[in-house]
């Protein structure tokens, strides 16, 4: 779909304006001496994609926010509609097909108390595209029903719209759109759970993404997806093609629910839903890449919040760090490049779940398969880029942890650019860069050491690290610490030092 630019000086309602006079100036020379190329113009194609871009409009009866604006729904469903008639074999046509049916269905079963606004050899024109099967019923009740299913649908648009055009005030009337349907379509069929997975999704992105900023979404929304999502999961069953987006949706929403409220219980029924999506995903699903992302961050963050007693087994940084590579290998620079670096990132956090701070060799092999991540990552990540500095800084530490400190000290001194101007930054790699110097110096003494040597040495660490932590619970020197006022509160402030 191209995007021209606005023309200098218009502001919207101009642009509108003038949008809707040229689609309609191309409709009104239809049938004329020289045939329908116009239609088919560059031009035409960009203006009428243009036109998208004000299928909603502030409305006074919203209270300030935006409806459906139905003289250009109308208007570029009909003109969508003999784009794809004209040239029915053209690589667009059957999109274009496809979109003029939605835009006119809400015109086409309009409530038996509206007035039919489509001309007559339009409506006899859908009615044989239709066929008798769907035909606007006779019935007042079974057009209520399926005028509700054709707010529904265009809801469906709209939220793709939404998220394809960045266009939030489409994705907010999308929401509009779905709860004003859903208590009409029948309970029977798979429409209202269709609908309850739709208005789920646009409540989750018609305002800051509850991923990223849980603390910033509107708490009634939130609920409100989470409820929609959770009632349309259940009624969608495994083998329809919407289960796997349903689960991932209603995941989604739990997960921003446990930010917002700080409540890590929720963490758990989330990862289930998010994986209960990758294992039922199907070909439709185009989103795959990033269910396994949000399953390897969501089981990340149940490891990273687990409190005293409830660490988490081998098993959830294994299935965390699959997942990731997963979403990691589906993805390509050139399709995505800064997707590619979220999830870059979060696998560079997964590797790390658990690392132990008593168990150095098995803490430096974790590091070790961080720096692999955290060096693709730095390599995505250019000079200039307001990350690189906190990426390089990463990398230099999971060195460091991984026991090369010569590296770790390349490392930083090469890239100093990237924090140098930076007081934070600059005191981390400071601390990186004088730890990084005792291990050298300590690795360097224990070169000539043969492997029972080292082994003593280690096993004098593995002894000496509690106490100087700060915890003598227990521990057999524990009274030989207190009496030099290194026990307790003592040692940890030391240690600190």
């Amino acid at each position: 779909m191209t995007e021209p630019q606005q023309l200098p000086g218009e502001d919207r309602p101009a642009e509108r304006e003038r949008l809707l006079r040229a689609v309609r100036g191309r409709l009104d020379a239809l049938g004329g001496p020289t045939g329908n190329g116009h239609l088919h113009t560059a031009e035409a194609r960009q203006e009428t994609d243009r036109l998208l871009r004000h299928l909603v409009a502030p409305h006074p009866a919203t209270g300030g926010g935006h409806a459906l604006d139905a003289e250009v729904a109308y208007v570029l469903g009909v003109m969508y509609l003999f784009v794809a008639d004209d040239r029915p074999d053209a690589p667009t046509a059957a999109q274009d097909g496809q979109c003029a049916l939605l835009l006119l269905a809400p015109f086409y079963c309009h409530l038996p108390d509206q007035p039919d606004v489509l001309p007559p050899p339009l409506r006899a024109g859908l009615d044989q595209l239709l066929g008798a099967e769907g035909r606007r019923p006779d019935a007042p009740e079974e057009i209520v029903q399926e005028h509700a299913a054709s707010l529904a649908n265009l809801a469906m648009l709209l939220l793709e719209l939404g998220i394809t055009l960045a266009y939030p005030e489409a994705i907010r009337v999308a929401a509009d759109l779905a709860r004003e349907a859903l208590p009409h379509l029948s309970p029977d069929g798979h429409d209202r759970a269709l609908a309850g997975c739709n208005l789920g999704y646009a409540l989750l992105l018609s305002g800051p993404t509850p991923v990223s900023s849980p603390g910033q979404a509107d708490p009634e929304q939130l609920a409100e997806a989470v409820s929609v999502l959770r009632t349309a999961f259940a009624a969608t069953p495994r083998e329809h093609p919407n289960h796997a987006r349903c689960a991932n949706g209603l995941g989604l929403a739990l997960l921003a629910s446990a930010g917002q409220a700080e409540d890590r219980t929720q963490l758990a029924e989330a990862a289930a839903m998010l994986r209960i999506a990758t294992q039922t995903a199907t070909e439709v699903d185009q989103n795959l890449p990033q269910m396994y992302s949000d399953l390897g961050y969501t089981l990340t963050l149940c490891a990273r919040t687990a409190g005293e007693g409830e660490e988490p087994g081998p098993e959830v940084r294994e299935e965390a760090v699959d997942a990731l590579r997963r979403a990691v290998d589906l993805t390509t620079p050139a399709e995505d490049g800064e997707m590619l670096r979220t999830r870059l990132d979060r696998l560079a956090d997964a590797v790390v779940i658990g690392s132990p701070s008593d168990d150095r060799p098995r803490a430096a092999a974790q590091a070790e398969q961080a720096v692999d991540t955290l060096r693709r990552l730095l390599d995505l990540t250019p000079e200039g880029h307001p990350e690189r500095g906190d990426v390089l800084l990463r990398l230099a530490g999971n060195r460091l942890v991984a026991q090369h400190p010569q590296e770790t000290i390349d490392l930083l001194v090469q890239g100093e650019s990237a924090y140098a101007t930076d007081p934070r930054r600059e005191q981390i790699a400071r601390a990186l860069l004088v730890e990084a110097a005792m291990l050298k110096g300590e690795l360097d003494s224990r070169a000539d050491l043969t492997p029972e040597q080292q082994a003593d040495w280690q096993a004098i660490d593995d002894v000496m690290l509690p106490l100087l932590s700060g915890d003598t619970t227990g521990h057999p020197m524990r009274s030989v610490m207190n009496l030099i006022g290194l026990g307790g509160e003592g040692a940890g402030a030391a240690a600190r030092n």
